[in-house]
Protein backbone atom coordinates (compact mmCIF):
# COMPACT_ATOMS: atom_id res chain seq x y z
CA UNK A 1 0.00 0.00 0.00
CA UNK A 2 1.20 3.43 -0.90
CA UNK A 3 0.90 5.01 2.54
CA UNK A 4 2.50 1.95 4.47
CA UNK A 5 5.34 1.29 2.28
CA UNK A 6 5.71 -0.99 -1.43
CA UNK A 7 5.17 -4.70 -0.81
CA UNK A 8 7.59 -6.81 -2.83
CA UNK A 9 6.58 -10.65 -2.81
CA UNK A 10 9.42 -13.50 -4.55
CA UNK A 11 6.84 -15.47 -6.81
CA UNK A 12 8.05 -19.21 -6.37
CA UNK A 13 9.30 -17.82 -2.81
CA UNK A 14 8.94 -20.99 -0.27
CA UNK A 15 11.10 -21.95 2.99
CA UNK A 16 13.94 -23.54 0.54
CA UNK A 17 14.13 -21.07 -2.23
CA UNK A 18 14.08 -17.70 -0.23
CA UNK A 19 17.43 -16.63 0.53
CA UNK A 20 16.73 -15.50 4.35
CA UNK A 21 14.61 -18.57 5.69
CA UNK A 22 14.97 -21.38 7.32
CA UNK A 23 13.80 -24.81 8.25
CA UNK A 24 9.89 -24.31 8.69
CA UNK A 25 9.88 -26.10 11.85
CA UNK A 26 12.72 -23.70 12.89
CA UNK A 27 9.82 -20.95 13.21
CA UNK A 28 6.76 -20.80 16.34
CA UNK A 29 3.52 -21.39 15.16
CA UNK A 30 2.87 -17.80 15.77
CA UNK A 31 5.15 -16.73 12.91
CA UNK A 32 4.36 -13.20 10.96
CA UNK A 33 5.95 -11.97 7.97
CA UNK A 34 8.99 -9.65 8.76
CA UNK A 35 8.94 -5.59 7.50
CA UNK A 36 11.79 -4.81 5.68
CA UNK A 37 13.00 -1.47 7.09
CA UNK A 38 16.01 0.83 5.48
CA UNK A 39 16.60 3.36 8.30
CA UNK A 40 19.24 4.41 6.46
CA UNK A 41 17.71 5.53 3.26
CA UNK A 42 14.89 8.13 3.29
CA UNK A 43 13.71 6.97 0.59
CA UNK A 44 13.32 3.25 0.51
CA UNK A 45 10.00 2.44 1.55
CA UNK A 46 8.99 -0.80 4.42
CA UNK A 47 8.78 -3.65 2.11
CA UNK A 48 8.51 -7.87 2.61
CA UNK A 49 10.33 -10.87 1.16
CA UNK A 50 9.09 -14.15 1.27
CA UNK A 51 6.39 -14.88 4.06
CA UNK A 52 9.26 -16.96 5.91
CA UNK A 53 11.94 -14.50 5.53
CA UNK A 54 14.25 -13.51 8.35
CA UNK A 55 17.58 -11.81 8.16
CA UNK A 56 19.74 -10.71 10.21
CA UNK A 57 20.80 -7.00 10.78
CA UNK A 58 23.89 -7.39 8.69
CA UNK A 59 21.89 -8.78 6.17
CA UNK A 60 19.44 -6.44 6.03
CA UNK A 61 22.49 -3.52 5.91
CA UNK A 62 23.77 -5.28 3.07
CA UNK A 63 20.53 -5.67 1.21
CA UNK A 64 19.66 -1.64 1.37
CA UNK A 65 23.27 -0.68 0.79
CA UNK A 66 22.63 -3.11 -2.17
CA UNK A 67 19.90 -1.29 -3.23
CA UNK A 68 21.10 1.94 -2.76
CA UNK A 69 23.27 1.19 -5.06
CA UNK A 70 21.49 -0.37 -8.06
CA UNK A 71 18.60 2.64 -8.02
CA UNK A 72 20.33 5.44 -9.95
CA UNK A 73 17.19 7.04 -11.24
CA UNK A 74 16.27 10.62 -9.32
CA UNK A 75 12.59 9.99 -10.12
CA UNK A 76 12.27 6.37 -8.66
CA UNK A 77 14.34 7.86 -4.98
CA UNK A 78 11.92 11.22 -5.02
CA UNK A 79 8.68 8.58 -5.74
CA UNK A 80 10.01 6.37 -2.90
CA UNK A 81 10.63 8.74 -0.21
CA UNK A 82 6.95 10.22 -1.10
CA UNK A 83 5.31 7.06 -0.87
CA UNK A 84 7.37 6.53 2.68
CA UNK A 85 5.98 10.24 3.65
CA UNK A 86 2.53 9.04 2.58
CA UNK A 87 2.41 12.14 0.51
CA UNK A 88 0.61 12.80 -3.23
CA UNK A 89 2.43 11.14 -5.94
CA UNK A 90 2.00 11.38 -9.68
CA UNK A 91 -0.07 8.86 -11.07
CA UNK A 92 2.59 7.59 -13.81
CA UNK A 93 5.27 7.60 -10.90
CA UNK A 94 3.02 5.86 -8.82
CA UNK A 95 2.25 2.65 -11.27
CA UNK A 96 5.80 2.64 -12.46
CA UNK A 97 7.69 2.18 -8.93
CA UNK A 98 6.47 -0.71 -8.31
CA UNK A 99 8.55 -2.39 -11.42
CA UNK A 100 11.49 -0.08 -10.68
CA UNK A 101 12.03 -0.86 -6.76
CA UNK A 102 11.12 -4.79 -7.06
CA UNK A 103 13.87 -5.39 -9.73
CA UNK A 104 15.73 -4.08 -7.93
CA UNK A 105 15.14 -5.74 -4.19
CA UNK A 106 14.65 -9.21 -6.63
CA UNK A 107 18.12 -8.23 -8.16
CA UNK A 108 19.71 -7.97 -4.28
CA UNK A 109 18.38 -10.90 -3.07
CA UNK A 110 18.79 -13.09 -6.11
CA UNK A 111 22.67 -12.06 -5.16
CA UNK A 112 22.44 -12.82 -1.02
CA UNK A 113 21.01 -16.04 -1.72
CA UNK A 114 22.85 -18.34 1.12
CA UNK A 115 23.10 -21.28 -1.59
CA UNK A 116 21.53 -21.83 -4.99
CA UNK A 117 17.81 -22.42 -5.53
CA UNK A 118 16.51 -25.80 -4.96
CA UNK A 119 14.87 -25.28 -8.35
CA UNK A 120 17.81 -25.41 -10.18
CA UNK A 121 19.45 -27.88 -8.52
CA UNK A 122 16.87 -30.34 -8.87
CA UNK A 123 17.48 -33.17 -11.70
CA UNK A 124 14.20 -33.02 -13.42
CA UNK A 125 12.04 -35.74 -14.70
CA UNK A 126 9.34 -35.99 -17.21
CA UNK A 127 6.34 -34.33 -16.29
CA UNK A 128 3.03 -36.16 -15.82
CA UNK A 129 2.15 -36.21 -19.39
CA UNK A 130 6.09 -38.11 -20.61
CA UNK A 131 5.74 -40.38 -17.54
CA UNK A 132 3.60 -43.72 -18.60
CA UNK A 133 1.05 -45.06 -15.52
CA UNK A 134 1.99 -41.48 -13.94
CA UNK A 135 -0.90 -40.67 -11.01
CA UNK A 136 -0.74 -37.75 -8.53
CA UNK A 137 -1.48 -38.47 -5.22
CA UNK A 138 -4.94 -37.73 -3.97
CA UNK A 139 -3.68 -34.75 -1.99
CA UNK A 140 -2.37 -33.62 -5.20
CA UNK A 141 -5.72 -34.05 -6.66
CA UNK A 142 -7.44 -32.59 -4.35
CA UNK A 143 -5.08 -28.85 -4.05
CA UNK A 144 -5.08 -28.17 -7.79
CA UNK A 145 -9.12 -29.19 -8.14
CA UNK A 146 -9.45 -26.03 -5.13
CA UNK A 147 -7.35 -24.19 -6.80
CA UNK A 148 -9.08 -24.68 -10.33
CA UNK A 149 -12.08 -24.18 -8.71
CA UNK A 150 -10.95 -20.70 -6.70
CA UNK A 151 -8.60 -19.02 -8.55
CA UNK A 152 -7.40 -20.76 -11.83
CA UNK A 153 -8.48 -19.52 -15.40
CA UNK A 154 -10.70 -22.01 -17.23
CA UNK A 155 -11.39 -21.77 -20.84
CA UNK A 156 -15.14 -20.49 -20.47
CA UNK A 157 -13.52 -17.79 -18.18
CA UNK A 158 -10.50 -16.96 -20.62
CA UNK A 159 -13.37 -16.47 -23.65
CA UNK A 160 -15.10 -13.99 -21.24
CA UNK A 161 -12.53 -11.71 -20.60
CA UNK A 162 -12.24 -8.50 -22.89
CA UNK A 163 -9.19 -8.60 -25.53
CA UNK A 164 -6.84 -6.66 -22.99
CA UNK A 165 -7.51 -9.03 -20.26
CA UNK A 166 -6.86 -11.99 -22.43
CA UNK A 167 -3.40 -10.66 -23.16
CA UNK A 168 -2.81 -9.59 -19.27
CA UNK A 169 -3.09 -13.17 -18.81
CA UNK A 170 -1.29 -14.66 -21.39
CA UNK A 171 1.56 -12.56 -20.55
CA UNK A 172 1.23 -13.19 -17.10
CA UNK A 173 1.43 -17.44 -18.20
CA UNK A 174 4.33 -16.76 -20.32
CA UNK A 175 6.23 -14.51 -18.02
CA UNK A 176 6.13 -17.21 -15.54
CA UNK A 177 6.49 -20.57 -17.63
CA UNK A 178 9.45 -18.60 -19.11
CA UNK A 179 11.01 -18.40 -15.11
CA UNK A 180 10.67 -21.66 -14.35
CA UNK A 181 12.36 -22.67 -17.35
CA UNK A 182 15.27 -20.60 -16.60
CA UNK A 183 14.85 -21.93 -12.76
CA UNK A 184 14.84 -25.75 -14.32
CA UNK A 185 17.60 -24.80 -16.85
CA UNK A 186 15.49 -26.93 -19.55
CA UNK A 187 16.77 -27.74 -22.51
CA UNK A 188 14.92 -25.74 -24.92
CA UNK A 189 15.20 -22.33 -23.00
CA UNK A 190 16.48 -20.19 -26.10
CA UNK A 191 13.82 -21.72 -28.45
CA UNK A 192 10.94 -20.79 -26.14
CA UNK A 193 12.54 -17.32 -25.62
CA UNK A 194 12.93 -16.82 -29.33
CA UNK A 195 9.35 -18.24 -30.29
CA UNK A 196 7.78 -15.78 -27.21
CA UNK A 197 10.02 -12.59 -28.79
CA UNK A 198 8.99 -13.44 -32.44
CA UNK A 199 5.61 -14.79 -32.43
CA UNK A 200 3.61 -13.92 -29.56
CA UNK A 201 1.75 -11.31 -30.72
CA UNK A 202 0.60 -14.09 -33.07
CA UNK A 203 -0.18 -16.08 -30.33
CA UNK A 204 -2.28 -13.49 -28.28
CA UNK A 205 -4.65 -12.63 -31.09
CA UNK A 206 -5.19 -16.39 -32.43
CA UNK A 207 -5.92 -17.76 -28.71
CA UNK A 208 -9.19 -16.87 -28.15
CA UNK A 209 -10.45 -18.75 -31.65
CA UNK A 210 -8.29 -21.57 -30.83
CA UNK A 211 -9.75 -22.06 -27.40
CA UNK A 212 -12.84 -21.93 -28.80
CA UNK A 213 -12.14 -24.58 -31.81
CA UNK A 214 -10.19 -27.01 -30.14
CA UNK A 215 -9.83 -26.26 -26.45
CA UNK A 216 -9.70 -28.41 -23.80
CA UNK A 217 -12.18 -27.49 -21.43
CA UNK A 218 -11.75 -29.41 -17.95
CA UNK A 219 -8.20 -28.02 -17.17
CA UNK A 220 -6.46 -24.64 -16.84
CA UNK A 221 -5.84 -22.40 -19.84
CA UNK A 222 -2.16 -22.75 -20.18
CA UNK A 223 -2.74 -26.54 -21.58
CA UNK A 224 -4.10 -24.93 -24.56
CA UNK A 225 -2.07 -22.30 -24.76
CA UNK A 226 0.74 -24.93 -24.24
CA UNK A 227 -0.50 -26.61 -27.67
CA UNK A 228 -1.18 -23.38 -29.56
CA UNK A 229 2.66 -22.68 -29.01
CA UNK A 230 3.51 -25.83 -30.07
CA UNK A 231 1.61 -25.27 -33.42
CA UNK A 232 3.03 -21.73 -34.17
CA UNK A 233 6.57 -22.60 -32.92
CA UNK A 234 7.12 -26.40 -33.70
CA UNK A 235 10.63 -27.39 -33.44
CA UNK A 236 12.20 -26.86 -36.34
CA UNK A 237 10.54 -22.88 -36.01
CA UNK A 238 12.17 -22.58 -32.31
CA UNK A 239 15.63 -24.42 -33.35
CA UNK A 240 15.45 -21.34 -35.61
CA UNK A 241 14.48 -18.35 -33.69
CA UNK A 242 16.94 -19.61 -30.69
CA UNK A 243 17.98 -15.93 -28.82
CA UNK A 244 19.40 -15.70 -25.24
CA UNK A 245 17.15 -13.06 -24.16
CA UNK A 246 13.37 -12.79 -23.45
CA UNK A 247 13.04 -9.32 -24.53
CA UNK A 248 8.73 -9.24 -25.05
CA UNK A 249 8.35 -10.02 -21.21
CA UNK A 250 5.56 -7.49 -19.77
CA UNK A 251 6.40 -4.15 -18.43
CA UNK A 252 4.78 -1.70 -16.59
CA UNK A 253 4.48 -0.09 -19.87
CA UNK A 254 3.16 -2.66 -21.65
CA UNK A 255 0.07 -3.14 -19.10
CA UNK A 256 -0.32 0.38 -18.83
CA UNK A 257 -1.05 0.63 -22.95
CA UNK A 258 -3.76 -2.25 -22.06
CA UNK A 259 -4.97 -0.37 -19.07
CA UNK A 260 -5.72 2.60 -21.53
CA UNK A 261 -6.83 0.78 -24.93
CA UNK A 262 -9.78 -0.91 -22.03
CA UNK A 263 -10.33 2.15 -20.41
CA UNK A 264 -11.10 4.43 -23.89
CA UNK A 265 -13.79 1.64 -24.27
CA UNK A 266 -15.26 2.54 -21.22
CA UNK A 267 -15.12 6.14 -20.53
CA UNK A 268 -18.29 7.37 -21.53
CA UNK A 269 -20.36 8.65 -18.97
CA UNK A 270 -17.35 7.92 -15.97
CA UNK A 271 -18.07 10.57 -13.41
CA UNK A 272 -14.79 9.37 -11.19
CA UNK A 273 -12.04 9.33 -13.30
CA UNK A 274 -9.60 8.06 -10.78
CA UNK A 275 -11.90 5.87 -9.84
CA UNK A 276 -12.63 4.51 -13.00
CA UNK A 277 -8.70 4.29 -13.91
CA UNK A 278 -7.91 2.29 -10.57
CA UNK A 279 -11.21 0.19 -11.84
CA UNK A 280 -9.38 -0.70 -15.30
CA UNK A 281 -5.96 -1.01 -14.00
CA UNK A 282 -7.14 -3.70 -11.45
CA UNK A 283 -8.92 -5.93 -14.02
CA UNK A 284 -6.06 -5.67 -16.02
CA UNK A 285 -3.38 -6.41 -13.18
CA UNK A 286 -6.16 -9.05 -12.21
CA UNK A 287 -5.82 -11.17 -15.27
CA UNK A 288 -1.66 -10.61 -15.48
CA UNK A 289 -1.61 -11.89 -12.00
CA UNK A 290 -3.90 -15.20 -12.66
CA UNK A 291 -2.13 -15.37 -15.70
CA UNK A 292 1.52 -15.82 -13.68
CA UNK A 293 -0.12 -18.32 -10.86
CA UNK A 294 -1.79 -20.65 -13.41
CA UNK A 295 1.21 -20.58 -15.48
CA UNK A 296 3.76 -21.64 -12.05
CA UNK A 297 1.03 -24.17 -11.17
CA UNK A 298 0.92 -25.81 -14.64
CA UNK A 299 4.42 -25.93 -15.32
CA UNK A 300 5.03 -26.87 -12.25
CA UNK A 301 2.50 -30.10 -12.45
CA UNK A 302 3.85 -31.19 -15.71
CA UNK A 303 7.66 -30.82 -13.91
CA UNK A 304 6.32 -33.01 -10.61
CA UNK A 305 7.74 -30.19 -8.56
CA UNK A 306 7.53 -31.92 -4.99
CA UNK A 307 6.42 -28.65 -3.61
CA UNK A 308 3.73 -27.83 -5.73
CA UNK A 309 1.62 -29.67 -2.91
CA UNK A 310 2.53 -27.18 -0.56
CA UNK A 311 2.51 -24.33 -2.29
CA UNK A 312 -1.32 -24.49 -3.47
CA UNK A 313 -2.67 -23.54 -0.50
CA UNK A 314 -0.63 -20.43 -0.58
CA UNK A 315 -2.84 -19.45 -3.53
CA UNK A 316 -6.46 -20.62 -3.30
CA UNK A 317 -6.43 -19.96 0.90
CA UNK A 318 -9.29 -17.56 2.10
CA UNK A 319 -8.46 -13.99 0.47
CA UNK A 320 -5.24 -15.63 -1.03
CA UNK A 321 -5.65 -13.97 -4.40
CA UNK A 322 -6.47 -10.89 -2.49
CA UNK A 323 -3.10 -10.65 -0.65
CA UNK A 324 -0.92 -11.49 -3.79
CA UNK A 325 -2.74 -8.53 -5.61
CA UNK A 326 -1.89 -6.06 -2.79
CA UNK A 327 1.72 -8.08 -2.62
CA UNK A 328 2.01 -6.85 -6.22
CA UNK A 329 0.35 -3.41 -6.23
CA UNK A 330 1.42 0.00 -4.75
Amino acid sequence: RAAEGFLWHDDFANVDNDPYSSKLESYPENWETRTIQCLKYDYIPDFTLGYYSDPSEDEIELLCSCIDQNITNDWVKETGKQLKNGEKVNILYKEAFPARFGEKIHLCTQNARREPPRLKDLNVQPGPSKVKNYKPSPELRAAINEYRRTVGVLPDEFLSFTAEEQEAYIRGVMDAQYRLNVAYNLPDLEGFGGCLNHKLPQIISAAAQFTEKEGKSAWLMPLNLASLVGKVCPPQIRESLKEKEYIEAATFWKLNKLWSQLEKKTEDDVSDKEAHWQKISDKIDKAFIRGVLDGQVFLAYWLREPDLIDLLPCYYGPDALERILSLYSV
